[in-house]
């Protein structure tokens, strides 16, 4: 029998309880909602593109935005980011960038949130004091009247950054002069409203600059990342990612059971080498992440066995979105804390399992 933390360190997935909230919506909006976090997990984990898939989001009447037209409040955008993330700090930011799409419809709203550490205090007991952001993550965004729509990029070189949104540092404050924690609030607290539509934005002459590199060394320039932006905001997608139909065909036929998500997110990861003709693979997320070989998908598939819980995608602006896109440069401490599967109170390391436990994977792997 595979151990649970076998499948929890190898797949990198952050055990958060994705089956409680699943099952709070009904059986479609369910699989719907599970068919977009694939999407997603397949373009931004797996294939570790540095432009997201597309976002949409939209406002009710007192300008809240919600991920799902719906407006249920499990949906509500600024309920998804963690207190404990940077002080609080993405919160507050991301309550300007509403009130700068609302206000300026048509016009793009750029956000950044600059690699370094997750947290501004060394609390053990603050799960993001385990974590370091080690790329940087631009929200380009607008508001058509109807709907918001946006990507996230993926930023590793912040140095090239200003050939690509020069509206960000275009202020009279030496940042060069401030610490890294002022530095990150800066940029936090600071959405740059441009008097750019996405079009303007598209038709500009950019310098064709290193931006961001994947976990397996290769090189995305400028250009590229244009060329992903425009397919994004042009509803054609990503050129990686997969359709939602065929990320959860067969959803709405079983219950969603925290056994049957993970069983489905394992089906991803075998779609997607399949695709690509990778027999070997390494993933990626806040809790590790280690090869996976094909061999041992297809084991894990055909035994069916009781798996860990699938991570969480809510939005792209969400702490969890922020940590589940990270590489492998995090720090490993313990604190105290109750592990996720002994149940003991003791000491965790950040994805709350406890060294006895994480022992068991070693001995099994």
């Amino acid at each position: 029998m595979i151990p649970e933390t076998t499948a929890l360190k190898q797949l990198g997935v952050t055990p958060t309880n994705e089956q409680i909230r699943l099952s709070k919506l009904s059986p479609e909006e369910a699989r719907q909602e599970l068919a977009k976090n694939l999407e997603a997990y397949t373009n931004e984990v797996l294939a570790d593109k540095p432009v997201s898939v597309p976002y949409h989001y939209w406002f009710d009447a007192e300008n809240n935005i919600y991920s799902n037209p719906s407006l249920k409040p499990i949906y509500r955008v600024n309920q998804q980011f963690d207190p404990q993330e940077r002080g609080g700090i993405p919160r507050q930011g991301f309550e300007e960038v509403t009130n700068l799409l609302f206000r300026n419809p048509g016009r793009l709203v750029f956000w950044y949130s600059p690699q370094g550490p997750a947290s501004f205090d060394d609390n053990p007991e603050n799960p993001f004091s385990q974590i370091t952001y080690d790329y940087g993550q631009l929200y380009i965004q607008y508001y058509d009247g109807g709907q918001v729509k946006a990507v996230a990029v993926k930023v590793g070189e912040e140095n090239n950054l200003h050939h690509l949104v020069p509206e960000l540092f275009d202020t009279d404050i030496h940042l060069e002069n401030m610490s890294q924690e002022e530095r990150i609030s800066f940029f936090l607290l600071r959405p740059v409203l441009s008097h750019s539509t996405i079009d303007g934005f598209l038709e500009r002459d950019f310098e064709n600059v290193s931006i961001y590199t994947d976990k397996d060394g290769k090189n995305y320039f400028l250009h590229d990342v244009i060329h992903d932006i425009r397919h994004a905001f042009s509803h054609e997608g990503n050129r990686t990612t997969v359709s939602r139909d065929d990320a959860a065909p067969q959803t709405q036929e079983y219950e969603m059971t925290k056994e049957y998500i993970l069983n489905v997110y394992v089906s991803a990861i075998k779609s997607y080498m399949e695709r690509t003709g990778k027999t070997e693979m390494q993933l990626s997320g806040s809790c590790g992440g280690g090869q996976v070989t094909s061999k041992t998908i297809e084991e894990w598939l055909k035994n069916n066995e009781t798996l860990p819980q699938a991570h969480e995608l809510l939005s792209a602006y969400s702490s969890q979105f922020r940590v589940l896109t990270q590489q492998e440069k995090k720090k490993w401490e313990y604190h105290d804390g109750t592990c996720c599967l002994c149940h003991r109170d003791t000491k965790v390391g950040p994805c709350s399992i406890c060294a006895d436990c994480a022992k068991t994977f070693d001995k099994s792997s």
